[in-house]
């Protein structure tokens, strides 16, 4: 299997979405260092899961990140 692992793509859709549908709280991290620590915890079990389980792909505009 093929997992593609992507930090930020609809992080302003989701927001206002929750906001349109009046709910409590949002879908996504509301700090950009939360989102970076989710990915990268994210990215660790997937190497881990190992290559007979699946092929990660990883998608950030992130420097940092793809370091």
């Amino acid at each position: 299997w093929c997992v593609r692992l992507v930090k930020g793509a609809y992080w302003d859709s989701e927001i206002k979405r929750a906001q349109e549908l009046g709910l409590s709280g949002y879908p996504v991290f509301t700090r950009k260092p939360n989102t970076d620590v989710s990915y990268l915890a994210c990215a660790k079990q997937m190497f881990e899961a190992g290559a007979e389980l699946i092929y990660p792909q990883f998608a950030t505009h992130n420097a940092h990140t793809i370091a």
